[in-house]
């Protein structure tokens, strides 16, 4: 009996094979890579400081409490949220824990904020304190009554004392940062003296006097102002930091728009001595004083 329609010849073992191949072209016969899991802890401390960096600046303001005392914990600018306890992210891990709060102990600020005669309960880390404090930062208030221009006017510091005998303990302060905003008296000098409360002697002493737009380039501010800070500076530099100290004055640019608007750094440095490793075992503990001048008497103005 005839079969119409095409004649198939029998397939070869090779043909087979090539027809197989062609069909599962997504099958191989090599072996699967091998994947190896790595976790956070294993990246290098570089990249995981990284990380640190941009998790604490996405995290809240942390406050601590310290008697009567209100100490706020900044990293970074984000003024909005508020907390009294760690992130959760950092309690994670041991590990996570001591590096992320390493992190913080060397960029963070803590403000110093006055607060009322009446001491607050408030829950907070027992991991945080003011004695770990890479910047602090005090916003003190001036006295209020008048004071003839040209002269000394010294500072009402109520809770200074206070503040610095957080730091009797282990972690003296070496550097000491002080800042001033000149608003309305350009003519008028600051009285440093508050600075010799510090038990322990620094090593340096920081003044920075920054200029607005109508002390700018005034005669009065350079003449009057500027030298009598320049004698301030080296009176309490020689009081905190020793007799043997440099003390350098310059004028700098400061950011922004105005390109007149300057500040006045003066420096007062004590005499290195011939064994700098023995000076290395005090922690290295920067306080950034920010301290603003009212314009009427009677006010306060930050």
């Amino acid at each position: 009996m005839a079969v119409a329609g095409n004649i198939t010849k029998p397939k070869g073992a090779d043909e087979d094979a090539d027809e197989d191949a062609a069909a599962s072209p997504s099958i191989s016969t090599s072996q699967p890579a091998t994947t190896t899991r790595r976790n956070f802890v294993d990246l290098p401390r570089e990249l995981r400081d990284k990380v640190y960096d941009e998790l604490w600046k996405g995290s809240a303001i942390i406050d601590v409490h310290v008697g009567r005392l209100l100490f706020r914990v900044t990293y970074g600018r984000d003024y909005l949220r508020r907390s009294t306890l760690l992130p959760m992210w950092l309690r994670t891990s041991k590990s996570i824990l001591h590096e992320g709060l390493e992190q913080l102990f060397r960029k963070s600020t803590w403000e110093c904020v006055q607060l009322k005669n009446r001491r607050i309960g408030h829950t907070r880390s027992l991991l945080l304190g003011p004695s770990v404090a890479p910047n602090m930062a005090f916003l003190l208030p001036l006295l209020q009554t008048a004071r003839p221009e040209g002269k000394l006017r010294p500072l009402d510091l109520p809770d200074l004392e206070a503040c610095m005998r957080l730091f009797e303990g282990d972690t003296p302060i070496r550097v000491l940062h002080l800042e001033i905003l000149y608003l309305r008296q350009p003519t008028m000098a600051v009285d440093l003296s508050f600075v010799k409360q510090i038990k322990r002697p620094v090593e340096r002493l920081e003044v920075k006097v920054s200029e607005m737009p109508f002390t700018t380039g005034d005669p009065a501010f350079e003449a009057t102002t500027v030298p009598a800070l320049k004698e301030e500076v080296a009176r309490v530099g020689a009081l905190v930091a020793g007799k043997k100290g440099r003390l350098t004055m310059e004028k700098v640019l400061e950011p922004g728009n105005d390109k007149s608007k300057g500040a006045w750094v003066f420096v007062y440095e004590k005499e290195r001595d011939n064994h700098p490793a023995s000076s290395r075992r005090w922690g290295r503990v920067s306080a950034l004083l920010s301290v603003f001048i009212p314009h009427r008497t009677g006010t306060y103005s930050r």
